[in-house]
């Protein structure tokens, strides 16, 4: 064999293989020069023993398909070309990738599925709907988590190690690259759907095969006035055949690899969807059936049992509470009562210390101790009524005899915070005494005769000799009671009046404190500072209104006490004397804030009619100031600053008449503009201070007819534009 050719045959062995497998080589290549030998020997002595009459008939013997092989040019390469590129480029199945993919399936996940049927039959005690509800959700959860974490994972490591050793093609066939990995979305798909499928027929075989496994907990619950049974079928339907519909959206939830794979090949191809297993609507809808029967079948079982209870209705739809309340409505013996006490117990018995509460019914085991609970609980409340009945009125007739005594003690012992309090406190203890304590001892004998009688046929729970009892401790505290409330009264008759006189004389301090503040407004004659000082007016006028209330509080208390009222005529002085700079201060910021925004603000937001009426009232206004401040020159010299303002402002109220016309329309604008001789139009940026600035005084006479002419027609327009609104 020549050397040639078996260097040609070892180099088609990966490096990383011949590391360390030096033996193993040299007798792999032994084998090879020996097989060689071995067939070329076989080839010389088969070419000198063959019958050429037998070689002929072979060649005649080639099949008719085949006779196209002869043909020189061959009409099918082309076409065989074509195709095999094509399989070449589409056909993954051997890839080691892709082997690897199904290897990886079926050594880890042949047997896997996506509930644990097993763990759920070996609990050893029925489930409630809800509990396996929850036991499904967590065993989905953690089939969920390893499919992503660990089967996926592993999908991950196999392609990146495909990439690693170019099993995987190369980014620059992006065709090629693509059909690959959806070579290996629809691998993982399908297994996927294997998966789901098994899954959901082991499930289903679960719930047809349980009939005597007792696999869920239904309770017998009272619900109003009837007995039903909990979760109702409808429940057991929703959850049973919603498994279903989670076992398929479990399997759903699985990228395709390439999504997840950072890599040279994977950041060119296009983000798709998650897998999507198909399982057929025909398979879903048949294992729903099968389960649908059995629940069916199987819920008949408790439902037919319900019926024993149906005897226990006359507790729960309130005829047993009508029967008790007709007969507390008319007159009975105690020896009745008893009786029907004892029923009452006879019924709570049964109920409490009944042995069987649970049966085993197929695959459900119903409990009724819920039921037994309610019906004990009802019958509870029948017993409390009987019971009370008697004691009611008497005890809420001692109960209020109690909270009387209790108000009384008190009101009688809160210590007064003002002198109204303590004229109230006066006067309330004066009526007690008269009217409502006479009443009380009257009533606390009526309920001492109550009481003997009572104790005759039932026993007084301690509550209730506490209760009757402290209506008598009540009575017998009140001497002292009364003695504690003169001392508070006398201890603060004396606080509450010299607390009277300091209040009276820091209360004129007060005044002449608010006194020197407003002389203080005398000397404040900055413009620039009439907003501080309208801060502090308005600060001075608030203490004086409060003043007034002070006064009203102090002739109401000096008249409790018998004094003779004060007057205090200082306040009113000092509001007088401070209401004309406040009357100041306000119209000199309400002008300010006016003038300014007149000026500055667009000038189709000016009401000329308002502007004019009320630049006169400010006008008006400072006018009568300037005579009331003759005697304080720093307010009259602010007063004449701001009537000088006012009156420079009036000047132009000729021209706002005419330009601030809301009549005004473009044409009107335009003969503006020929009168005055360059353009001139009201948009958002005209101002009045920019109409003022540009001294139109002389055209005023012109403007006035031109706003005259607007006017007329803005008159005509109004009606006719109402109409046509309402048109």
């Amino acid at each position: 064999m020549q050397k040639v050719w078996l260097e040609h045959i070892m180099s088609w062995v990966s490096p990383s293989l011949k590391l360390g497998t030096e033996i193993l080589m040299s007798r792999i290549i032994q084998e090879i020069q020996e097989d060689y030998l071995l067939n070329v020997k076989k080839a010389i002595v088969d070419f000198v023993l063959r019958d050429p009459q037998e070689t002929k008939e072979t060649e005649e013997e080639i099949p008719a398909h085949r006779e196209e092989l002869k043909l020189v040019p061959k009409l099918w390469q082309k076409r065989f070309t074509i195709v095999r590129r094509t399989i070449k480029q589409h056909l993954h199945l051997l890839n080691p990738c892709v082997c690897g993919l199904l290897n990886l399936w079926s050594r880890d996940y042949e047997s896997f599925h996506l509930l644990d049927i097993p763990f759920i039959m070996s609990k050893n005690e029925a489930l409630d709907l809800s509990q396996f509800q929850q036991l499904v959700r967590k065993q989905l959860e953690s089939s969920r988590d390893v499919l992503l974490k660990r089967w996926f994972t592993a999908v991950q490591n196999i392609i990146h190690q495909g990439i690693k050793q170019k099993h995987v093609p190369s980014p620059t066939n992006q065709l090629y690259l693509q059909s690959f990995f959806d070579n290996v979305a629809m691998l993982m798909t399908l297994q996927l759907q294997s998966l789901c499928k098994v899954s959901m027929e082991k499930y289903t075989e679960f719930l047809c095969t349980s009939k005597e496994n007792h696999i869920f907990i239904i309770k017998l619950v009272a619900v109003g006035q009837q007995i039903k049974l909990e979760p109702t079928y409808h429940d057991f339907e929703t959850v049973l055949l919603d498994v279903l519909d989670s076992l398929l959206h479990s399997v759903r939830i699985i990228p395709r690899v390439e999504n997840r794979l950072n890599t040279e090949h994977t950041r060119i191809l296009e983000s798709k969807s998650p897998l999507q297993p198909v399982i057929l609507e025909e398979v879903i809808t048949s294992l729903k059936t099968q389960i649908l029967t059995v629940l069916k079948e199987q819920f008949q079982h408790p439902q037919k049992y319900m019926n024993n209870f149906n005897k226990y209705l006359y507790i729960l739809d309130g005829e047993a509470e009508k029967s008790l309340f007709n007969m507390l409505e008319s007159e009975n013996s105690f020896e009745v009562w008893r009786k029907q006490v004892y029923e009452y117990k006879s019924w709570i018995n049964k109920f409490m210390y009944t042995a069987d509460k649970i049966v085993d019914l197929g695959m459900f085991q119903l409990d009724f101790r819920e039921l037994y609970e309610s019906l004990a609980s009802q019958t509870e409340i029948l017993l409390e009524k009987l019971l009370n009945h008697i004691s009611n009125e008497h005890q809420e007739e001692s109960k209020r005899i109690c909270d009387e005594y209790k108000q009384i003690v008190d009101k009688a012992l809160t210590i007064p915070k003002s002198t109204q309090e303590l004229m109230n406190s006066k006067a309330f203890i004066e009526d007690v005494k008269k009217n409502k304590l006479p009443q009380l001892k009257d009533a606390l004998m009526e309920c001492c005769h109550k009481i003997s009688y009572i104790v005759e046929y039932l026993p007084l729970s301690p509550l209730e000799i506490q209760q009757n009892s402290e209506a008598f401790q009540w009575q017998a505290g009140m001497d002292e009671v009364f003695i504690n409330h003169h001392a508070i009264i006398q201890e603060k008759d004396v606080e509450f009046q010299e607390a009277l006189k300091v209040h009276r004389r820091m209360f004129i301090d007060e005044l002449e404190s608010y006194g020197f503040q407003i002389e203080e407004l005398t000397t404040m004659g900055e413009l620039q500072e009439v907003s501080r000082y309208l801060k502090k007016a308005r600060k001075l006028e608030k203490h004086l209104q409060e003043a007034a209330d002070k006064v009203d509080q102090f002739n109401m208390e000096e008249e409790s006490f018998g004094w003779s009222t004060t007057n205090y005529p200082q306040r009113p002085q000092l509001l007088a004397k401070l209401l004309p700079y406040l009357k100041l201060y306000e119209v000199t910021v309400d002008f300010n804030k006016k003038h300014s925004a007149w000026l500055e603000g667009p000038l189709r937001a000016v009401n000329p009619d308002l502007v004019e009426q009320e630049v006169g009232n400010y006008w008006r206004i400072m006018y009568k100031l300037e005579k009331t401040f003759n005697d304080c020159p720093t307010a009259k010299k602010v007063t004449l600053q701001v009537k000088t303002k006012i009156e420079d402002f009036k000047d132009n109220l000729p021209l706002i008449q005419t330009l601030c016309n809301p009549g005004l329309r473009d044409r009107h604008w335009d003969q503006i503009s020929d009168a005055i001789g360059f353009p001139l139009h009201a948009d958002d940026n005209t101002t009045l201070a920019k109409i003022i600035d540009l001294s139109l005084d002389e055209f005023v006479s012109q403007f006035e007819l031109i706003s005259e002419s607007a006017s007329k027609e803005y008159s005509l327009e109004k009606p006719w534009k109402n109409d046509t609104r309402m048109g």
